[in-house]
């Protein structure tokens, strides 16, 4: 399997990268603006594009796949069970990809 980081290795076995970890330019003092804005605006970086995956799912769900409030102000189980199905779907399908984008990954 490649490595897709560059380094070295000891005769232990132990791997040390050629530059080490640098820091998020949000803790950075003096402050740098710029690298603050591309580090949390751009892509790669804090929110593309995972950010924004992970806000529009619960948007999406809570516009489309949410009963009406109406339905909701009574205790009935009809609208509680098609929460828990809604949900256990998210989930799996949260899982099913995950799982396979890392294992099937080549």
């Amino acid at each position: 399997m490649g490595e897709k980081f560059t380094g070295k290795r000891n005769k232990r076995g132990d791997w040390k990268p050629d530059k080490p970890l640098s820091i998020a330019p949000v803790f950075v003092w003096p402050a740098q603006p710029l690298a603050f804005l591309k580090y949390v605006f751009g892509y790669p970086g804090y929110f593309l594009p995972w950010g924004v995956i992970y806000m529009a799912v619960p948007i999406i769900t809570w516009l489309y796949f949410t009963p009406a409030m109406a339905d909701m102000q009574t205790f009935a189980p009809g609208w509680i069970a098609y929460i828990f199905v809604r949900n256990m779907v998210l989930i799996t399908a949260v899982i099913v990809l995950w799982q396979g984008w890392l294992h099937w990954k080549k």
